[in-house]
């Protein structure tokens, strides 16, 4: 089944530009979410309450400090706790998506932490979107920033090029003196 990211919740639009999407969303104590899918990306931010995200199959206790990645298609589900919850969704569509994924993020590995680099820029666009008059260049900046440090999974070469075996060979030969760039170039 899939549905919207704001199906089950009392929303709060931000806005949206460059294919991202921001909403603030309540939803009710002991509310339970079946195992879904989505057509778009999403990362969530844990502001209030607390919920039991299932991301493919893994489980983890979302309270406040917790943030997460779902990308399209991935099953999830959702439990809320006795409190309900307060989230900040960022919905992510194809094209936003496939610009990450061009300039090397990873887009197709889900994601949770407590903490950390994602989290707290989470929480400055939230106080921004609550307090000032953000752009849409920061909507844009928050999601490359979110995903800088999440690069996509370099295949190792099987059999390196030639010229990088006569290189090393080349360095090991003269540990002492090392060439040049320029003489390697050659």
């Amino acid at each position: 089944m899939n549905s919207t990211l704001s199906a089950h919740g009392n929303t709060l639009r931000y806005g949206a530009a460059h294919g991202v999407a921001i909403t603030e969303s309540r939803f009710a104590p002991g509310l339970a979410i079946e195992e879904h899918t989505h057509h778009t990306g999403y990362m969530s931010f844990t502001l209030a309450g607390s919920v039991v995200d299932t991301i493919a199959v893994r489980e983890a206790l979302a309270a406040p400090g917790y943030s997460c990645y779902v990308p399209p298609e991935t099953p999830h589900a959702n439990v809320f706790g006795p409190s309900g919850a307060r989230c900040l969704l960022v919905e992510i569509d194809a094209s936003a998506l496939r610009f990450l994924d061009d300039v090397g993020s990873d887009v197709a590995a889900p994601w949770s932490a407590f903490g950390g680099a994602s989290t707290w820029r989470g929480l400055a666009l939230y106080r921004a979107l609550r307090h000032d008059a953000p752009t849409s260049l920061d909507f844009e900046e928050f999601i490359h920033r979110a995903f800088e440090r999440r690069p996509a999974v370099v295949a190792k070469c099987p059999n390196p090029p030639p010229w990088l075996s006569r290189i090393r060979e080349h360095l090991d030969t003269e540990l002492e003196r090392p060439p040049s760039l320029a003489v390697l170039a050659q």
